[in-house]
């Protein structure tokens, strides 16, 4: 009998050991999932919003960091902390330095609380940075098309949610110093670059193309699949780096889904992406090109601002209607230097025809900058534009002779349609944080100038003649042409604006990988 007691005892002590395990067992078998939403600075740069200390703080994300976080000493100054040592800073040209560290109680990321953070100090000039966290920690999709990052533990589920197919390509990587690391097949043999997401172009190691030089590299494959061009920039990479030959950076992070399982070391990247949209486009008394935008059902005229460093701007009286979240103060300025300030928020949802812009910004439109930055009579503050890193996004065809605009690809399907002739002038532009800069050659000189949808008409920094005889793009002389003479601040690196009154007459197709624009010559199509 005590025999069988002692047998029924360690039984029911087994079924309630196995119900205890069960219970701590239940939480982690079910995995995680959490999305966060992203925004970008002028520079590209991802940022999500974080807590600390009860307070938003906007942090740029650091793929492939050794650090957790990073903060500046006005952040740290703010909060409680414990003092950690010091650790050593490397920097890509190879110089070492000390910084303190410190360790923080608590960092909120969304729905994931984070103990015991250690946070290094940055430079005053560097944005505060979530690194290790993000990555190595959590399995990560990098969303940045639609501008979100997603911590997933399986890509099985993404696929269950329909974030992700079985067609994606899979692709090994490996950690290093330098971060995750990929074989990619380029123009200069298969090079081991690394992700960078606080890199705004690419880079490859100037012992492979001079120093201070870019390069077009037709070639670049990620396991097999090739992708669009790439345009790299040289760079003076340290010893320390030799594992490496550069860095992938958000010039095509920003344009591809990549999802990270570090567990396993592989990636599994969308293959790139195939779009053809037309969009019409309408003209008002300034001559500035307008397309519909719709928002929470609601359709609003916005006109398209390639000079615009701010994904969206709208009025105070649309803004007030909106579902929105607080984002920060948009500051910005216009060609003579004076200066503006505005409240600015993020947009869940924005509709352009059938392109989808999910969490952007925008910010609050002022009218005396409209009143300012005008070239002539007409002033009248519009209802909202919509700016160029909303527009480099897809490549475009802007045909305004026949109100429209493509988003297409490259500019073959455009061909193949009729819409562009073979008659086409390459010109390669800079990516500049203001907009898309050219070199244009007129009577009095060559000079630097800003490819500007805002702009009504062609102008150019003061002294420079209302006439010129001849208007050179790479060597092709568009002719006479009328200028403004503008009062151009100093504080701009450029010499002025291509306006309207030459985009109406020709219509060219923008290359962003590439950094070339093709302009059409036959303009009787």
């Amino acid at each position: 009998m005590i025999s069988r007691y002692l047998k029924y005892a360690a039984l029911f002590l087994a079924i309630v050991a196995m119900g205890i395990a069960l219970l701590l067992w239940c939480p982690f078998s079910r995995g995680y999932y959490n999305s966060f939403a992203v925004t970008y600075d002028k520079y590209d740069y991802p940022f999500i919003t974080v807590e600390l200390e009860g307070r938003d703080l906007p942090l740029a994300v650091r793929i492939g960091s050794r650090f957790p976080l990073s903060l500046s000493k006005e952040t740290l100054d703010g909060i409680d902390k414990q003092a950690h040592g010091t650790i050593w800073q490397h920097t890509l040209d190879g110089h070492d330095y000390e910084i303190p560290s410190f360790l923080i109680p608590k960092l909120k990321v969304g729905d994931l609380i984070l103990e015991n953070v250690i946070a290094n100090q940055t430079s005053e000039e560097d944005p505060g940075i979530l690194g290790k966290f993000l990555g190595e920690e959590f399995n990560l999709l990098l969303d940045f098309p639609h501008s979100r990052i997603i911590a997933c533990d399986t890509y099985s589920k993404l696929v269950t949610k329909k974030l992700a197919n079985n067609h994606w390509v899979r692709i090994p990587f490996e950690m290093g110093f330098g971060g995750l690391i990929f074989h990619v097949d380029t123009d200069f043999g298969t090079c081991r670059l690394a992700i960078h997401t606080t890199s705004t172009f690419s880079h490859i190691r100037s012992s492979l193309i001079p120093s201070g030089c870019s390069s077009i590299s037709s070639s670049f494959s990620l396991g097999g699949q090739k992708f669009n061009n790439v345009t790299f920039q040289s760079i003076n990479l340290s010893e320390k780096l030799s594992e490496i030959d550069g860095f992938i950076g958000m010039d095509f992070l920003k344009n591809h889904t990549i999802y990270f399982d570090y567990t396993h070391k592989i990636a599994y990247i969308e293959p790139p992406e195939r779009y053809f949209e037309r969009i019409p486009v309408s003209f008002g008394k300034r001559n500035s090109p307008t397309v519909n935008v719709s928002i929470e059902g609601n359709v609003y005229p916005l006109e398209i601002d390639l000079g615009s460093s701010f994904p969206f701007s709208l009025r105070q009286e649309i803004l007030e209607d909106l579902h929105k979240t607080y984002y920060g103060t948009a500051e910005w300025s216009d060609f003579k230097g004076h200066r503006y300030e505005s409240r600015a928020y993020t947009i869940p949802e924005i509709k352009i025809g059938n392109l989808k812009f999910v969490n952007e910004i925008a910010k609050q439109n002022r009218e005396d900058f409209h009143i300012n930055a005008a070239l002539d009579a007409f002033h009248s503050q519009p209802t909202g534009a919509i700016g160029l890193p909303i527009l480099k996004k897809y490549n475009l065809f802007l045909d305004f002779s026949h109100s429209a605009i493509y988003a297409s690809n490259n500019h073959l399907p455009l061909q193949q349609a009729g819409l562009l002739s073979q008659n086409l002038l390459a010109i390669p532009f800079v990516l500049h944080r203001d907009g898309i800069l050219l070199s244009v050659e007129t009577d009095a000189g060559t000079y630097r100038l800003i490819l500007d949808t805002g702009s009504t008409h062609t102008g150019i920094r003061m002294p420079h003649p209302t006439t010129t005889a001849q208007f050179c793009l790479m060597g092709h002389d568009f002719g006479q042409r009328s200028i403004i003479s503008i009062d151009l601040s100093s504080r701009f690196d450029y010499d002025g604006y291509l306006g309207m009154d030459f985009l109406r007459e020709y219509p060219l197709f923008i290359d962003y990988p590439n950094k070339c624009i093709f302009l059409d010559l036959q303009k009787d199509k």
